[in-house]
């Protein structure tokens, strides 16, 4: 318990001036052990004030202490750093000196250090406060792990393997920083630091930077506070309400998590709902209410929607990501001085719907499917297609379509949604099997392999030929593979499969290439730079006749999409951006003129 140094507290321990140290015996016997400044004060030669008197070294080494005529001198000892560090609980509350904040406060709610501190100073606190008071001096231990390099060895000087703070600050931010060492499990599990996944927590709050500012200019020109959101002000849809519900889990979620010091789940369960469900989803299906005129009561109620969303997120963020937090606070509210002044936020059941979660977490699933069986089937998302066909065998996956059918049909665009427990359009094709019909035909058995494979069941029901005689075959020697129609593409989701109809028509043909080049359009709108007020005049040229028609067919959709005043078939050589796109492999000239640029 003891070392030979200059720093640390002086053992209080005096023996003769003359003691031999080696002499234990000797010393048990005959050293003074001082317990209080007071008791030091009252036996020392020197004058002392015990209020006043500096306890460390060099000052306690020249105290003295006469009696009986024996003159007595400290030993030069300090105690060990670890004895130090085991009062640490009520030493820092001026124990035993004080007792108020001790009374208060002691035994402490939470100490926190890395794995290390097992056998360091989580047990030198443990020891100590059982021998002093007989019970443990705090209450909870949150044993983190330690940050070493990418793979996973200890950063070190000599090896050239550390990574800074500062460095990771300057290439990262404070923020992204914080977030990414967070977002690791903190408890006792080491941190492999990778530059990589920095960035990705980068990417990640500029996402969460993005969604906060998507409302903004829209709010702003409409003079809507979203400081104060009133949920009963305009209408929700049934996207607001699963957001609004999602919110309140999220919250119920991350609280949960924090009280278990859980800080990654909590971290990572509200940056998985600003980009998943609220960035990926809501706004996709939110952004065109943005665009109403005036007053429009569904886009009042996605302005509330976002603003509840907003001032719940920045709250649950702040704790993790204090600067981003603090200047999305002050941008929309500011009547605290700090966002770190605001409660908690907490649950409203108010707005829980679990049954519409639980429907939405299908439908999204529905959608992944079909976007895939889309783009396997050469079908982009912006171009309508007649049916998507929900295959399950699941009551709760169909009622849950059945309940958002017209919402899933406007997310995976389709004319159409069917559910149903077998997609009786699955056409059933011929596998012969060598191992049956190898036995049954001997030398021709691959000449009845070659006839049989890739038939159609009906055809191998209405018989099978080989050298123009029909050829006897047996179920064991076939079996069959369903394919979709052609046409139709599927692809498989947890509740079932998912079926698209990708066969084009006039009409669906006619819309994909009106989306196409409203598309288009909006990019050129973005490169001028263009509030989303702002008139503009268009002026479209399609090589291909039909093209242009079809355009022509849908001139009113594409002039209210693109806010277009007009709409001319020629593109003026005056306008202010003038393009030539490829839309299915057709050129489309177009050409933007601003008539009105809207200003703050």
């Amino acid at each position: 318990m003891s070392r030979q140094r200059y720093w640390g507290i002086p053992i209080p321990i005096w023996v003769p001036e003359d003691a031999d140290s080696g002499d234990d015996a000797t010393l048990d016997e005959e050293m003074i052990v001082i317990g209080t400044r007071k008791e030091l004060a009252d036996r020392a030669d020197q004058d002392i004030d015990p209020d006043e008197i500096d306890l460390h070294r060099p000052t306690v080494d020249d105290i003295t202490i006469t009696e009986a005529g024996t003159t007595y001198r400290r030993i030069e000892d300090v105690f060990d750093v670890w004895l130090d560090s085991s009062v640490a609980t009520w030493g820092t509350l001026g124990y035993p000196t004080e007792t108020q904040d001790f009374d208060n406060l002691w035994p402490a709610d939470l100490i926190i250090e890395a794995h290390d501190q097992t056998r360091g100073w989580f047990w030198s606190q443990l020891g100590m406060g059982t021998t002093a008071f007989g019970e443990s001096p705090y209450k909870e231990v949150l044993m983190h792990g330690f940050a070493n390099d990418k793979h996973g060895r200890k950063m070190s000087k000599s090896v050239g393997n550390i990574v800074t703070p500062e460095e990771a600050i300057e290439r990262a931010g404070r923020d992204p920083l914080r977030a990414y060492l967070l977002s690791h499990d903190q408890q006792g599990v080491d941190l492999s630091f990778d530059w990589d996944g920095l960035g990705s927590m980068v990417g990640t709050l500029n996402i969460c930077w993005n969604v906060f500012r998507f409302p903004l200019t829209y709010m702003d020109l409409d003079g809507y506070d979203p400081a104060d959101p009133d949920l009963s002000k305009g209408e929700l849809t049934t996207v607001d309400e699963w957001v609004l519900s999602r919110l309140q889990s999220v919250i119920e979620e991350a609280t949960e998590a924090w009280d278990e010091y859980r800080i990654d789940d909590a971290l990572t369960t509200v940056l998985d709902f600003v980009t998943e469900d609220v960035s990926r989803f809501y706004i996709k299906a939110t952004r065109e209410r943005m665009w109403a005129e005036g007053d429009d009561p569904s886009k009042i109620g996605a302005y509330g929607t976002l603003a509840t969303v907003t001032n719940a997120v920045i709250r649950l963020l702040a704790p993790v990501t204090p600067y981003m937090a603090e200047e999305m606070y002050q941008t929309i509210d500011g009547s605290e001085t700090t966002v770190h002044a605001l409660d908690w936020p907490t649950v409203d059941d108010s707005l829980r719907d679990p049954n519409l979660e639980a429907d939405m977490a299908v439908l999204r699933d529905v959608e992944e499917a079909a976007a895939n069986a889309r783009q396997r089937g050469g079908r982009k998302l912006r171009w309508p297609v007649s049916r998507v066909i929900v295959e399950t065998d699941d009551e709760e996956v169909a009622g849950a379509v059945d309940n958002l059918a017209d919402l899933l049909s406007e997310r995976v665009n389709t004319r159409e949604i069917e559910v149903v427990s077998e997609f009786d359009e699955l056409i059933e094709f011929a596998e012969p099997q060598m191992s049956e019909i190898g036995p049954a035909f001997g030398g021709d058995a691959q000449d009845v392999m070659d006839a049989v494979d890739g038939a159609t069941r009906d055809e191998v029901e209405a018989g099978i030929t080989v050298d123009g005689e029909e050829i006897d075959l047996n179920d064991e020697m076939i079996e069959y593979r369903k394919e979709p129609p052609e046409g139709v593409t599927g692809t498989d989701f947890e509740g079932g499969t998912v079926y698209v109809d990708t066969t084009l028509t006039d009409d669906l043909e006619s819309e994909g290439y009106a989306r196409d080049v409203i598309r288009r359009i909006q990019e050129m709108r973005k490169e001028l730079d263009l509030d989303v007020e702002s008139e503009i005049s268009v002026g479209i040229a399609a090589a291909d006749d039909q093209v242009a028609a079809f355009v022509d067919d849908h001139s009113e959709l594409i002039s209210e999409e693109v806010r277009a005043a007009e709409l001319n078939d020629v593109p003026s050589d005056d306008a202010d951006r003038l393009e030539t796109w490829e839309i299915e492999s057709t050129e489309v000239e177009i050409g933007v003129s601003v008539l009105a640029e809207q200003t703050a």
